[in-house]
């Protein structure tokens, strides 16, 4: 299981894009200071001091 602040920088969404699987985000979108991404179990969007969660096929957020 990887846990991932996001803090708005572009290190913080590299790190969450380096560890989701190549089929887990289907999009990626950064808008100040959220980002969103599709996953097979649907939409996620994470502000910043949000926490993404991942564990195997499970991704989630945790604020």
């Amino acid at each position: 299981m990887v846990e991932i602040t996001f803090d708005g920088t572009e290190k913080s969404i590299l790190k969450i894009i380096e560890n989701l699987r190549s089929t887990d985000a289907t999009a990626f979108i950064c808008r100040g200071n959220s980002i969103q991404f599709g996953t097979p179990n649907g939409a996620k969007q994470v502000f910043i001091g949000d926490t993404v969660v991942i564990e195997e096929e499970n991704v989630w957020v945790e604020d």
